[in-house]
């Protein structure tokens, strides 16, 4: 099918490349993906040339030095995001980004939240200071 139709395997390829997902990661600024799209906007910045007409210019201007500082703050967010993800895995049930549980499970959720977030000042602060301002 999709050689007698190319603009469905086109379509269906679309979410592979880099302009396919920016476009998925846009709904990410709402949730805390801001790291993400914004490194998928300096990619597309380096590789304008070969995903637009070569005659238009790049509206988005990227310096070494933003470059250099995304880098440190995608590694932050990398980092938080395997740590919500150990969270998750902790307390064995995904509540989404808003935290909401059923009435049902909301005490079982709130005593594995603690454990875990004790498990995770035992592990994560390296003094008394940096405990009492994670409390």
């Amino acid at each position: 099918m999709t050689r007698q139709c190319p603009e469905i395997a086109q379509a269906l390829r679309f979410q592979d490349t880099l302009p396919g997902k920016i476009t998925a990661l846009a709904d990410l600024v709402f949730s805390g993906g801001e790291p993400a799209l914004q490194g998928l906007l300096m990619l597309l910045q380096d590789h304008w040339d070969t995903i637009v007409d070569p005659s238009i210019s790049c509206p988005l201007s990227f310096t070494p030095e933003d470059k250099a500082e995304h880098q440190d703050l995608e590694q932050h967010w990398n980092q938080g995001v395997a740590l919500m993800n150990d969270v998750l895995r902790e307390i064995e049930e995904h509540q989404g980004w808003d935290g909401w549980v059923s009435h049902q499970n909301y005490d079982v959720m709130k005593e594995r939240l603690s454990r875990c977030r004790e498990e995770f000042l035992d592990c994560m602060a390296k003094t008394a200071e940096e405990r009492s301002v994670a409390a």
